[in-house]
């Protein structure tokens, strides 16, 4: 039996590297920064399950007030496209689960 891996963004770089083409682009630090934006959405996935599964209005609307910006921030480099490169990134990936669970 191989390894077995674990947490999600270690899958998904493995997978980013070993089939097809890398995801992961430009310099060292274009790409520490898309590693780092992709770590922001594991980061906070469980303060989005928190929030949803908010017992009341008084927890919801609390809750709320700190998973708003993380959204809001990341609205704001995005702006209405992909992440960074005008293609399908780590990144991307990464925000999928939350950003689906959102809507």
């Amino acid at each position: 039996m191989g390894e077995i891996l674990f947490q999600s963004d270690s899958i998904v770089q493995f997978i980013d590297e070993t089939i097809g083409e890398p995801s992961l682009i430009g310099n060292a630090v274009e790409k520490a920064g898309d590693r780092a934006w992709g770590y922001l959405a594991s980061d906070n996935y469980l303060v989005q399950c928190s929030t949803q599964r908010s017992p009341d209005e008084g927890s919801l609307k609390e809750r709320m007030e700190d998973l708003a910006p993380i959204f809001s921030h990341m609205e704001n480099q995005v702006e209405g496209r992909s992440f960074r490169s005008g293609h399908l990134t780590m990144v991307d990936v990464s925000w999928f689960p939350m950003l689906h669970r959102s809507s």
